[in-house]
């Protein structure tokens, strides 16, 4: 379970070991729209498991990737001798990199004439003073 802005863990193992697959990997979003970047080719990692890990994870509750095989460098002859594969990827938003954007009550006790902030309040808590 990525966290939003983590790394997706695309993977897929050959039941042969065949390492001379070529592998592509769609991922989609909740709505079935692909994500920015994919297609993506997974590489040969050894004995038939292949890997990559170049799309983060989007700020969605989970993406789905599906794996197709290809005997082609083109990805244009897909394997007869493998099937295409897929996987979900919940989000794990305690890992997330950043949080969702949400609104907070700032309030802020400003110096007009000198220009600088005296203190912080947030939500009722005095989170900075000045000088401290």
């Amino acid at each position: 379970m990525p966290g939003f802005g983590k790394a997706i863990p695309l993977s897929a193992k050959a039941h042969d070991d065949d390492a001379a697959l070529f592998i592509r990997a769609k991922v989609y979003d909740p709505n079935d729209v692909e994500l920015v970047g994919s297609p993506v080719t997974l590489a040969h990692v050894s004995d038939g498991f292949y890997s990559n890990d170049a799309l983060l994870m989007p700020n969605v509750d989970f993406v789905h990737a599906v794996y197709d095989p290809f005997i082609d460098a083109g990805f244009t002859v897909k394997s007869v001798d493998h099937l295409p594969n897929s996987e979900t990827f919940f989000i794990d938003k305690a890992d997330s990199l950043v949080g969702p954007l949400k609104p907070t009550d700032l309030v802020l006790t400003v110096d007009e004439e000198n220009e600088r902030i005296l203190s912080v309040e947030d939500a009722g808590e005095l989170v900075l003073i000045e000088g401290e």
